[in-house]
């Protein structure tokens, strides 16, 4: 098992155990994600079409200053998450345990997939204490599909559990 434990990450940075870019395709099981924080993913930053798939992880304790206490996925990213939990994760904007974003309308659409996954306890000073959904492109969309996800005792200013912007579909 990979444990990667209190990792700071330089003022206005991103993912500090890892920012993974330009149509990368990792596959972590049973990584554990504890204490890290970053501007924005305090744990990992999944962007540019990145094709991620996380199995059996633990996200706890992770800070971002702003977006994606625990993960940010941005810019056409199909990441798939399963039976994994996302624990006491914090913001100081959207996205207490996850932000998801598809701003850049040259990728393919932002499509995560969260399977049995739990969301307990995370914050957001803004909106979506577990899990935000944001959409800004013109021309593509966001789509989360979610199966047997939990949520329970998340909390932020709008959306507890979820919270849903412009253009996205769950």
């Amino acid at each position: 098992m990979m444990v990667y434990a209190n990792n700071a990450d330089e003022p206005d940075s991103n993912g500090v155990c890892g920012t993974f870019d330009q149509l990368a395709y990792p596959a972590l099981s049973g990584v554990q994600f504890i204490a890290n924080s970053a501007t924005r993913g305090g744990a990992a930053l999944f962007r540019v079409a990145v094709s991620a798939s996380i199995t059996g992880a633990l996200f706890s304790g992770n800070t971002a200053t702003d977006r994606g206490g625990a993960l940010y996925i941005d810019y056409g990213g199909c990441t798939e998450v399963t039976t994994s939990t996302f624990e006491g994760n914090s913001a100081g904007g959207s996205g207490g345990g996850v932000y998801i974003d598809d701003n850049a309308s040259q990728f393919p659409p932002t499509e995560p997939t969260f399977t049995d996954v739990g969301f307990e306890a995370n914050t957001a000073t803004d909106r979506g204490g577990g899990l935000y959904i944001y959409h800004t492109s013109a021309t593509g969309h966001v789509e989360v599909s979610a199966a047997g996800p939990w949520f329970s005792s998340n909390s932020a200013t709008e959306g507890g559990a979820i919270g849903v912007g412009s253009g996205a579909t769950l």
